[in-house]
């Protein structure tokens, strides 16, 4: 199951109650301590999406307003999620 299946089918319905999300997962006979892993990368994968959003919101700042100067790092964070598309889209056809 990936983060985007877990969000889709539980992160979307459970919100932040991962406890919840933690008895769901715990109803696929999955063991604690996999369950506990998987809890710990969702909210990783939360906090960098969040990360992500805020960086591309800034980038449409910088366009709007015509802001100068050196977004490179603003640009990465704002391209993660490209990146890892293209990562899972790369393992999941070869």
């Amino acid at each position: 199951m990936t983060f985007e299946e877990i969000e889709t089918k539980l992160g979307n319905q459970f919100k932040d109650d991962f406890e919840r999300i933690r008895r769901e997962i715990k109803k696929l006979d999955v063991k604690d301590d996999v369950i506990a892993t998987r809890i710990k990368q969702l909210e990783k994968q939360r906090k960098l999406a969040g990360c992500v959003r805020g960086a591309k919101t800034l980038l449409e700042f910088k366009e709007v307003y015509l802001l100068t100067g050196d977004f490179e790092a603003v640009e990465k964070v704002g391209s993660v999620r490209d990146i890892m598309h293209n990562f899972i889209n790369v393992i999941i056809c070869a």
